[in-house]
């Protein structure tokens, strides 16, 4: 069985190590849960994506000025870490996914006797 938080913590670290901008300052973390969503089997399917913003990009905005900090001024170039609309890899004994699989687990029917 995989670990989904080593699976995240690894796409997020690959994610943050592939960047070669100067300046960044500043990293945002999206999650958005929609309760709504179905797929394929699944219902309350996460969205989980991240981004930064660099000292460029804030055009030379202050310290505390609302360009620098406000999502709504940054690039919106957003990295998708968990997207229910990816498609599966195909998946390897030593590589984790974190797409949703096409199928629903089948529930084990096996029990344990003392």
């Amino acid at each position: 069985m995989s670990n989904i938080s080593e699976a995240i913590c690894s796409k997020i670290k690959s994610t943050i190590d592939s960047w070669s901008e100067n300046g960044i300052y500043a990293i945002s973390f999206f999650v958005y849960s929609n309760e709504a969503y179905q797929y394929k089997n699944y219902s309350n399917i996460s969205t989980f994506a991240i981004s930064y913003n660099t000292e460029e990009d804030c055009d030379g905005a202050d310290l505390y000025d609302e360009e620098r900090w406000n999502y709504a001024f940054w690039r919106q170039d957003e990295t998708p870490i968990i997207d229910p609309d990816e498609e599966p890899e195909e998946s390897s004994s030593s590589s984790s996914s974190t797409s949703i699989p096409d199928e629903e687990p089948e529930e084990s029917s096996s029990s344990s006797s003392s």
